[in-house]
């Protein structure tokens, strides 16, 4: 937590500040701030020990948003941002602004930063290469066609500007990892105005702009997740439909192999949603949220763990519309927050999201977090206080896409 006055003195020295016992106090011109010491968690006046309490998460703050699709969090110069990607508005529907909020270190706020004119936006991606910090925003459709430019904007110092168009088809997200210190850019694309069976594209850093390199046929993509395994590079596209099989269409790990990505491993999902990577204790799991099987939104999602030589399934957990499974961790524990857009028997829209703990080599459901439509989250720790974002899409009480998305704060 962060305080001001208008002269400067020691507050820290003189114990004049309200610091936990447990956090340090750090005294700046004219502030002081607070903060939990290692092992313990919270504001800097609340410290709780990590190790004995039962954390949740509780609602912060509200963050206006049109029918938001993504958020992504990072750090320019010291400052957060935290990056929404709207994909439709009630009004101006999918011509809609996205907004980028910047959080205010004094109240421990997001404020309205800039906003971006970019047409049905799905998904950001941010990114740095050399000392310069970009933003990758995928437009997937514009209500009519889904053959769209997507846009990479370049910091200025002071704003995010246009600095690449690249052509895509229903972009789903965009992906920027590295392969031997070069950078490559992946795009996720789901429909081209005839066919959900089309090439997903890999872009390679060139001096100053992104070039296509390579071409994969993915079937319906809505994801991707680059990741390592003992020093080779991996890429997984998560499928969400195909025209034979519809939803039940499996989705595809590749590996890289000769300067190209070549084919891995098919694994099954239904309508995968999003693709997650993470490690836990050692072991690698690829994470998929199952958000459709063409007859119900209840349905189980699916972990994958690394057995040695290829990924097998490891555990199932029941969600309800999944669009996210998104690994967090909190004073050393290992979370997974299990993201439900849409419960078909009795919440519909409003059904909770589910937080997963691992504990004894598995997933334990933990704790529910309120949501509404909810598809996706972002987590990040800001001043030893750890957050997490959830987008929300849509209202049902007043059927309303511009809603607030939510901030929680873990306590």
């Amino acid at each position: 937590m962060f305080y001001h006055f208008d002269s400067d003195f020691d507050e820290c020295s003189n114990g004049s500040h309200d610091c936990h016992e447990n956090a340090t106090c750090v005294n700046t011109a004219g502030h002081f701030e607070c903060i939990c010491n290692p092992g313990f968690t919270g504001d800097g006046r609340i410290c709780a020990d990590c190790a004995i309490n039962l954390r949740h998460f509780q609602q912060h703050q509200g963050l206006p948003t049109k029918g938001a699709h993504d958020a992504q969090h990072f750090s320019i110069n010291g400052c957060l941002f935290l990056a929404f990607a709207n994909y439709f508005d009630d009004v101006e529907r999918w011509r809609t602004s996205s907004f980028i909020y910047k959080m205010n270190p004094s109240t421990d706020q997001f404020v309205l930063y800039q906003t971006i004119d970019i047409v049905g936006a799905f998904d950001v991606e941010y990114f740095n290469i050399g000392n310069k910090h970009y933003l990758a925003i995928a437009s997937h459709n514009d209500g009519i066609i889904y053959r769209l430019d997507s846009r990479i904007l370049q910091w200025n110092g002071n704003q995010f500007v246009p600095f690449q168009s690249i052509a895509t088809n229903g972009a789903a997200s965009f992906t920027f990892f590295k392969v031997m210190e070069e950078s490559f850019l992946a795009v996720s694309n789901f429909y081209n105005d005839t066919s959900h069976f089309i090439s997903s594209i890999v872009y390679k850093w060139n001096i100053n702009k992104f070039e296509k390199y390579q071409e994969i046929q993915t079937e319906g993509a809505l994801s991707g997740a680059a990741f390592e395994i003992h020093n080779e590079t991996f890429f997984v596209f998560g499928n969400f439909v195909n025209a034979k099989h519809g939803h039940s269409v499996n989705s595809t790990v590749y590996k890289w192999s000769g300067g190209y990505f070549a084919k891995f491993q098919s694994l099954e999902s239904f309508g995968a949603w999003h693709v997650e990577f993470f490690k836990s204790n050692g072991d690698t799991f690829l994470a998929f949220a199952n958000h459709h099987n063409g007859t119900t939104y209840n349905l189980e999602s699916f972990i994958y763990k690394w057995n040695g030589s290829m990924f097998a399934l490891f555990q199932s957990i029941p969600t309800r519309g999944a669009s996210a499974l998104y690994p967090f961790f909190v004073c050393g524990q290992m979370f997974l927050t299990a993201v439900n857009f849409y419960d078909e028997n009795v919440q519909r829209y409003s059904t909770t999201s589910d937080v997963y703990q691992f504990t004894g080599g598995h997933l334990i459901k933990y704790r529910e977090i309120p949501t509404e439509a909810a598809l996706a989250v972002t987590a990040f720790e800001f001043k030893n206080q750890f957050y997490a974002v959830i987008i929300r899409y849509y209202s049902q009480i007043d059927n309303k896409h511009t809603r607030n998305s939510k901030l929680f704060k873990w306590i």
